[in-house]
């Protein structure tokens, strides 16, 4: 019985921890607000784009990737990041595709 409540509270801790720790884009946890979030980005080098809307976009590098698109969002109701994503530069041959294609899934099952 001992055994069965402290591995429910084993679990129920572990479940709590993980709850603090936010996902994170290059090292930079998403969180905080829009402004200091792109900051963060400017700081690593990313060029500013413009922002409209609760919405900021910048360029930069991604995953040994140059010229790629970020876009960085906030909640609609608050200024809370919530949402980062990477535009990919536009692949002009079948070649360049299956290249990326093989290099990303490398990175991600290797």
């Amino acid at each position: 019985m001992k055994q069965l409540i402290l591995s429910l509270l084993l679990a129920v801790c572990t479940v709590c921890s993980a709850q603090t720790n936010h996902m994170k884009f290059k090292g930079i946890p998403i969180e905080g607000t829009l402004n200091s979030f792109v900051q963060k980005l400017k700081d690593k080098g990313y060029t500013f784009i413009g922002q409209q809307d609760g919405m900021a976009i910048l360029k930069g590098e991604f995953a040994a990737t140059k010229g790629c698109t970020i876009g960085v969002a906030r909640f609609s109701d608050r200024d809370q990041v919530n949402l980062v994503a990477v535009i990919f530069p536009e692949e002009k041959s079948w070649t360049g595709i299956t290249k990326s294609a093989r290099f990303f899934d490398c990175k991600l099952s290797c």
